[in-house]
C-alpha cells in the first residue's frame, strides 16, 4: 500500500511531467502563418480556406479550414505559381507542386508539404483533377 505522502508525491511529479512535456511541445512545434488564402469557385463551387504554416521545426504544413468542394475521384491538391487561376490554363502553365492526394471533399485537414521547397514561388493552393485536367477551386495566397 503506497502512503498519503508517497501518493501526493507521485501526482505532483506527474503533473511537473505533463507541464514540462507540454512546454516543450509548444517550443519544438512553434509556428507562423506565412501565406492565407480562401478558395473561390472555378470548374466547381469551393469554400473554406489554406494557410501556409513554418513550424520551427522547419517543416511546412498546409492547413485547410472548413474546406468544402464537390467530390470526385483524382482530386490533388497543388501549390501553384500562377497569383491565382480561374480556369485550367493557369494551372497547366504554372510551375506546380504536388502536395497530397484531396482526402475528403470536406474536411478541416492538415497535410506536410514536401521538404526543401522554395515555398516563394508558390502563390496559389489549386484542388485539381488529375485524370480529367480540371481546376475544381483555386485559394489564391497572401503572403505575410
Amino acid at each position: 500500500m503506497i502512503s498519503s505522502k508517497k501518493f501526493i508525491l507521485l501526482i505532483s511529479t506527474l503533473f511537473l511531467i505533463a507541464a514540462i512535456a507540454l512546454l516543450l511541445n509548444q517550443l519544438v512545434f512553434a509556428s507562423k502563418t506565412i501565406a492565407y488564402g480562401c478558395f473561390h469557385q472555378v470548374a466547381h463551387k469551393g469554400s473554406g480556406c489554406a494557410a501556409l504554416i513554418q513550424r520551427s521545426d522547419g517543416q511546412t504544413i498546409l492547413q485547410l479550414m472548413d474546406f468544402e468542394t464537390s467530390e470526385s475521384g483524382d482530386l490533388q491538391i497543388l501549390l501553384i505559381s500562377a497569383a491565382d487561376a480561374l480556369e485550367n490554363e493557369s494551372v497547366k502553365n504554372s510551375e506546380r507542386l504536388f502536395i497530397a492526394p484531396l482526402k475528403n471533399s470536406e474536411a478541416s485537414r492538415r497535410y506536410v508539404v514536401p521538404n526543401g521547397q522554395n515555398l516563394t514561388k508558390f502563390n496559389s493552393v489549386v484542388i485539381w483533377n488529375s485524370k480529367h485536367g480540371v481546376n475544381f477551386t483555386t485559394a489564391p495566397l497572401k503572403k505575410f
